[in-house]
């Protein structure tokens, strides 16, 4: 999935925001 890459490649689910 493209967004969760643009989000953070190394850890797109975390969300450190």
């Amino acid at each position: 999935m493209p967004v969760l890459k643009q989000l953070g490649p190394a850890q797109p689910k975390k969300r450190p925001d």
